[in-house]
């Protein structure tokens, strides 16, 4: 079996100004993982993508009671995925929790739902409520924010397709998708009265990841109530 190339993240960018273009940000993104190393982000990526394609059509349709504070989350949230994989593809020091996701991923031996749970963990619980921190003035972005839960839910089936993750599973992914976009929110709140700091964030994305990677591996099912509790 040939090599794998590395995946170089050629195409990185650091600077959006939209939705539109973090959505084609990471279209070039899944182009480039196809065939590399660290293909199996792919499953991540596409999830991410096809939310992020759902709430800009959310947007065109003016669905967020403020939209200029949606549109500045969704780029900032997205800016610490690709800035965290532009440093482990940099051989950077990054957070915990990418850093087992994108390990992980390079090692080729699970399913996808494993690499796709790990990928939304780093994102949703590492990096959501530091980037709510980074843009939102006060809490009555909540309304917006439970607005987005409903576009995932609803943007659950054709993730699922994509992954060709089994309907059995689909109670399981949502499930954990509210308590992590919950704790998210509640990660927010204490950052922003200095009850959290960053490292004690990371500390907890870390451990719900080698959680998930224990399910799989040893099928410790147990290590389930260590995420959702």
């Amino acid at each position: 079996m040939p090599l794998q190339k590395q995946f170089g993240y050629i195409c990185y960018k650091s600077s959006f100004t939209s939705i539109l273009q973090v959505e084609k940000h990471m279209k070039d993104i899944q182009r480039e993982l196809a065939g590399t190393n660290l293909q199996n982000l792919k499953y991540f990526n596409q999830t991410y993508l096809i939310i992020t394609e759902n709430v800009l059509t959310a947007t065109e349709h003016h669905y967020f009671h403020d939209e200029k504070t949606m549109e500045a989350v969704d780029i900032q949230f997205a800016r610490y995925y690709f800035d965290a994989l532009k440093g482990y593809t940099s051989g950077k020091s990054i957070t915990p929790a990418w850093q087992l996701t994108f390990t992980f991923c390079k090692e080729n031996r699970s399913i996808p739902l494993i690499y796709l749970a790990l990928g939304v963990n780093a994102h949703v619980i590492n990096d959501l409520g530091l980037a709510l921190n980074d843009v939102v003035k006060d809490q009555s972005f909540k309304k917006d924010f439970n607005r987005v839960n409903k576009i995932i839910f609803g943007s659950i089936t054709e993730i699922m397709q994509y992954c060709k993750i089994s309907k059995i599973y689909s109670p399981f992914m949502q499930v954990l998708i509210w308590h992590w976009r919950k704790k998210a929110w509640n990660n927010f709140l204490k950052v922003s009265v200095k009850y959290f700091t960053k490292e004690v964030i990371e500390k907890k994305a870390y451990e719900y990841a080698v959680a998930l990677t224990r399910i799989y591996s040893e099928k410790d099912f147990y290590q389930l109530s260590r995420i959702i509790r």
